[in-house]
């Protein structure tokens, strides 16, 4: 039963297929990196010999390079990071089936039909023991992939290379210890393997193949979960590669066969420690944080300092995404829901002496306080792991750390606090008495450094404050709130206010406000620095605004001068009235003093003054126009009853007196309201509106008709009268007009009538004297207009009708009655009469004015 491991070797080693040079690339390193490193992914356990003299310092990969491909010394380590993804080689040849039906690879008709015939299937092309496809049990000499350098393998005991036997002994005989081969690779051109300082005839160094042209998409064989070759989803019974394994009783087991041979010799005694070499990992490292151009990406442009983890390295050296190999990697046994950092993990778990170091520090942008200094702390990740049971001493500057792992599977770890320096470690782990030495670092923080508190002052006189930022090294870019104002390419940004000096120092003005300003500032630098700094400097607030006591002063008939005295540029707005509120701004002349204008008024009113500066606070103040300070003349009109005038109901007209109280003239607007009784009539003139202009000083006399109803019932309207002064200011007043509600009548006696002597009169026989006819007069004023009007007397008898007539527009008849002496005196010493009014001329229609207004007294 394979691993998930040696399935993963698998993998490396036969998924050409799968991918093109980009991750033959990264599997050559991984290889390398079993002979370059301390550290490697492949599980491989060699038999320990006898324990050895004291190893000589260990070579990092940058200079086992040097050696093996006979480079200059002075050869940059650059040209060291490009080889390491080396040049895209020529894919494998992929069969594909014909236009003919047969099986085709490299532009060669094998002759082999893909189906049979009569619906048989065809036959599925193999990978044959040699490598090359198999057809049919055929070889067609064609290989399944291009060729790849050799690396050395156990095979029958014996160290091989390629297809050659080294008959250098991998084991020890009769259970004493085997020979550890020496494997060194030889200069070039050649660069021979060289095995127990033997120099062999076999290259390490793989050919490139050349491109060729893309060919038509056929069935490339994959490796199915029985670990066979799968080809268009059928199992080719074939195994993908057959790998020892060591088993649970310690052998080799080859294709599920125990060998009987045992995978390692008794336990020699531990030789002493060389010194560590670093790998090709942490050289690149190192090359990434220098961020000095060395490392590239494939395309020749620099490569991203800030990335610089395993992962990174992994997509750096196959120049492309390393999500790849984990996909691929979960679809073997047990790996399935694996995340990739789990796949990275173990793929670079495995350590020569068993002990794994890993710092994990993560470069961010560093928060330091408004005085330079740190706002949090920034740790760095240390990880040991090992052997249960081992205990761990790290010791560096300002680093003293102890611990113990407990458990195979999990390190001990600790955060280690990073400053402006980087931090040298030394890693003693000690397990069951032998002691391993490590190395490793915590790298500095990188950000960009202030050179002190920024500072503010204020301008004198003035509501503003001049700041001033410097910083230890020249910032790329500086950001302010989030603004780039300025870049060390492009300079202070226009508008932004900011200004530079010795790319150091940088100062601009700031007006003050409402509230304090405390601004964000975020310096980045040329190598990934990176500093945020909130709250980096404190505007403060405006100075609250101050405001005396509002004044008054009388300009003239109409006007008053408003004024106040406070801060200098502040907004002073005054307001007064209501429905609508009048408001006016308030004009600052000289500085620190306000003034307006504001009317006098016929009644008191208030001013509300309101001062307020932005940021500077607000200021309310009120002030009463009252007593000398309103208009001389506070009724400008006034309504007179007129002297000698009967202001009676039952008449129609009124009169009044309008009198002008001002030293000017004074237009006056009439207007009336509805009657506020329904079925009320109105009389004419005047019509509405009506306009008068009064002299000054002077008064007019008005009438004004009285509405009326069919029945002379209750009701009045209003008479509103609007002056407007010569301040333009205008006041009401008003006169409540009721209806009328009776008419008049006079009854004008005749002459000879009544007197000594006289018909009527004392003395008067008419028998004897006579009966002689006389005339008088009857008036009616103000009744119904148009209304046909009938009058009756009693005659002696009863009531008869003396006349009927029609009233005229304004109800007014005046009538000339002859009547019998004796009839009269009748009439007169009954002492009533009637006037009936009807609203046909036939009488046949009467107004129901009311008996009480149809019975009126008869006399002269």
């Amino acid at each position: 039963m394979k691993s998930k491991k040696q399935y993963f070797i698998t993998l490396l080693i036969y998924r050409k297929t799968i991918m093109k040079k980009s991750f033959i690339n990264i599997c050559v390193i991984i290889l390398l990196s079993v002979m370059f490193s301390c550290e490697n992914s492949l599980e491989m356990i060699l038999p320990q010999g006898p324990k050895g003299d004291k190893g000589d310092p260990g070579k990092s990969a940058f200079e086992l390079w040097l050696e093996y491909y006979g480079k200059d010394p002075g050869t940059s380590i650059e040209e060291f990071f490009n080889s390491l993804r080396g040049k895209d080689g020529k894919d494998g040849d992929v069969p594909i089936i014909g236009t003919n039906g047969n099986w085709w690879i490299s532009g060669v008709d094998t002759g082999i039909p893909a189906q049979g015939k009569d619906g048989k299937n065809g036959i599925t092309p193999e990978i044959g023991d040699n490598g090359n496809w198999y057809i049919g049990g055929e070889d067609t000499g064609v290989p399944a992939r291009g060729k790849d350098g050799f690396s050395p393998y156990i095979k029958d005991g014996f160290w091989w290379i390629g297809e050659i036997n080294t008959l250098v002994p991998a084991t020890g005989k009769d259970g004493k210890d085997g020979n550890t081969p020496t494997v060194e690779i030889g200069p070039g051109p050649s660069f021979y393997w060289i095995v127990n300082g033997t120099t062999t005839n076999i290259s390490a160094k793989g050919v490139d193949g050349r491109d060729g042209t893309d060919g038509k998409d056929g069935y490339t064989p994959v490796i199915g979960d029985n670990g066979n070759w799968w080809i268009d989803g059928k199992d080719t019974g074939k195994p993908s590669v057959v790998i020892p394994v060591v088993g649970d009783n310690g052998n080799w087991w080859i294709d599920g066969k125990d060998t009987g041979k045992p995978s390692r010799g008794d336990k020699g005694d531990k030789g002493d420690d060389g010194v560590d070499g670093k790998s090709a990992y942490e050289l690149w490292k190192e090359a990434v944080d220098k961020c000095d151009g060395t490392v590239k990406n494939k395309d020749g442009s620099n490569y991203d300092c800030s990335k610089n983890s395993w992962e990174d390295f992994l997509i750096w050296l196959q120049g492309g995404d390393v999500s790849v190999l984990h996909k691929y990697w979960t679809t073997l046994p047990g790996n399935e829901g694996k995340t990739i950092q789990q796949f990275i993990d173990e793929l670079f778990d495995c350590h020569c002496d068993g002990i794994t170091v890993s710092v994990i520090a993560q470069d961010e942008c560093v928060e330091l306080n408004a005085d330079g200094t740190l706002k949090k702390a920034y740790n760095a990740k240390l990880s040991v792991g090992g052997k249960k049971g081992t205990s761990v001493v790290v010791t560096g500057t300002g680093v003293n750390l102890t611990g113990n792992i407990t458990d195979d599977q999990t390190p001990v770890t600790w955060n280690i606090p990073r400053s402006d320096a980087s931090i040298q470690l030394t890693i003693v782990c000690t397990e069951s008495g032998n002691a391993v030495t490590k190395n490793a670092f915590i790298p500095a923080l990188k950000y960009v450094k202030l050179d002190g508190a920024a500072t503010v002052t204020q301008v004198p006189d003035e509501q503003k404050d001049m700041v001033v930022i410097s910083f230890l090294s020249a910032p790329e870019e500086l950001i302010i709130d989030g603004e780039s104002v300025y870049t060390k390419t492009g300079g202070i940004k226009s508008g932004s206010g900011w200004a530079v000096a010795n790319e150091k120092v940088f100062a601009r003005s700031y007006e003050r406000g409402a509230t304090a300003q405390q601004p964000t500032v975020v310096a980045k630098g040329a190598n990934g620095e990176c500093s945020t700094i909130t709250g980096a400097f404190t505007i403060p607030t405006l100075a609250p605004v101050t405001i005396g006591t509002p004044q008054l002063a009388i300009v003239d008939n109409c006007d008053l001068s408003l004024s106040v005295t406070g801060s200098s540029g502040m907004t002073v707005k005054a307001s007064y009235g209501s429905s609508p509120v009048t408001t006016i701004e308030l004009t600052e002349s000289p500085s620190g003093t306000y003034k307006a204008i504001v009317p006098r008024a016929y009644t008191a009113y208030n001013i509300s003054v309101v001062s307020e500066k932005a940021g500077a606070g607000t200021v309310t103040k009120t002030i009463t126009v009252n007593g000398s300070n309103l208009l001389e003349v506070l009724t400008p009109l006034q309504l007179n009853t007129v002297s000698g005038y009967n202001d009676n109901a039952a008449i129609a007209t009124i009169k009044r007196e309008l009198k002008n109280n001002t030293s000017a003239p004074l237009k006056v607007t009439i207007t009336r309201g509805n009657n506020n009784t329904s079925g009320s009539l109105r009389r004419t003139p005047p019509e509405f509106p009506y306009e008068v202009t009064i002299p000054a000083s002077a008064s007019v006399t008005m009438d004004f008709q009285r509405d009326y109803t069919i029945a002379y019932g209750s009701g009045s309207y209003v008479l509103t009268f609007t002056t407007e002064n010569e301040c333009g200011l205008t006041k009401t007043t008003t006169l409540s007009v009721s209806n009328q509600t009776n008419y008049t009548s006079k009854f004008t006696k005749p002459d000879g009538f009544g007197g000594d002597g006289q018909p009527g009169g004392p003395g008067w026989d008419y028998d004897t004297d006579g009966d002689p006819n006389v005339t008088f007069i009857v008036d009616v004023y103000d009744a119904i207009p148009n209304s046909y009007v009938e009058f009756q007397l009693y005659k002696g008898v009863g009531y008869s009708a003396i006349f009927r007539v029609e009233a005229n527009a304004n109800g007014r008849i005046s009538q000339t009655i002859t009547m019998k002496a004796s009839e009269l005196e009748a009439a007169l010493n009954n002492g009533y009469g009637f006037f009936k009014f009807f609203s046909d001329s036939g009488y046949t229609a009467p107004y129901n004015i009311g008996a009480t207004k149809e019975k009126i007294p008869f006399a002269f």
